[in-house]
């Protein structure tokens, strides 16, 4: 697994903790109810990503002696309570909802030297972002993701596990190419569900067991540094703009459902035609990206990629 600065091009910002929250380990693990355990015991610590809450490092898991993934946060945020309670919902709503195409979670605990973390399934590929480039650089490394049927094969199997998702009342709000994660054997998993929100109403559980979360998310502050008047401590959506839905960037949140993650994976379908980075320009200004959003500013893939 990688990950680059690009990934930092959401409007998601960190500002100060609004409830000025400071957790000591001991707090943590109240939170967690005890559970999981010491992160010391594990072995052979390696960064493999870094992002903008978080990192995510392989390791040796002690007893099993498998290799897993292990997520937690970074310095900065380890202690602050916005950061952690979210990160826990993070890690119990992807354990909860498990699919072949959504990465699964085995443990969490919280360690003296590292904070609360969780461990995951270790994917060996790259994510669907890199292999989209390869593609458009004609790298060979790409080569066995030419044929569009085989990309359609990943599309798909995508939106297998946000069906799944979705039936089970989880709202990923944050589907991009740079959070599908292909493993060299062909395996496809949905990552980072930070951002994800739970509709309890929506869950249609097999049996009635419904997902069991504590509270709804933190939403994240944007004060309108992007050039919009917003008032101060204005709530709006996170997200990356570039593949939002529209009232994703129109900041509706009361209209967000299971159709807006279905506009960003067309976003996804869009990036696999086409091999471009997104169907608007990411680079430009983020009012700018929203404002295409909004009004569905962008070109047709027959424009855009004419000769694929």
């Amino acid at each position: 697994m990688t990950t680059d600065t690009s990934d930092l091009n959401s409007i998601t910002r960190v500002m100060d903790d609004p409830e000025g929250g400071r957790l000591s380990v001991e707090e943590i693990q109240d939170l967690l109810g005890n559970e999981g355990g010491s992160l010391e015991s594990f072995g052979r610590l390696r960064t493999i990503g870094l992002g903008g809450l978080g990192a995510v490092f392989s390791a040796t898991e002690p007893g099993l002696r498998r290799e897993v993934a292990v997520k937690m946060l970074r310095t900065e945020f380890r202690t602050r309570r916005r950061f952690v309670e979210n990160f826990i919902r993070e890690a119990r709503i992807t354990a909860q909802i498990g699919h072949p195409n959504i990465i699964p979670v085995h443990r969490i605990g919280c360690s003296q030297e590292a904070g609360v973390y969780f461990t995951m399934k270790r994917i060996v590929g790259r994510d669907l972002r890199s292999i989209i480039r390869e593609l458009r650089e004609k790298k060979p490394s790409a080569a066995p993701f030419a044929p569009l049927g085989r990309r359609l094969e990943i599309f798909m199997a995508i939106c297998q596990g946000i069906a799944f998702a979705h039936s089970r009342g989880i709202i990923h709000r944050d589907l991009k190419p740079a959070n599908i994660m292909v493993g060299n054997y062909g395996e496809v998993m949905i990552m980072d569900w930070g951002l994800a929100i739970y509709r309890y109403d929506r869950d249609r559980a097999d049996g009635g067991r419904r997902i069991d979360l504590d509270r709804p998310p933190h939403e994240d502050v944007w004060p309108g540094e992007s050039g919009r008047d917003l008032p101060a401590g204005a709530v709006r959506v996170s997200g990356t703009p570039a593949f939002m839905s529209p009232e994703q960037a129109s900041g509706k949140r009361d209209l967000i459902d299971e159709q807006s993650d279905v506009y960003s994976l067309g976003t996804i379908l869009y990036c696999l035609l086409t091999l471009e980075n997104a169907p608007v320009n990411p680079d430009r200004p983020t009012d700018q990206v929203l404002y295409d959003v909004e009004r569905g500013r962008f070109l047709r893939p027959r424009r855009r990629a004419p000769l694929r």
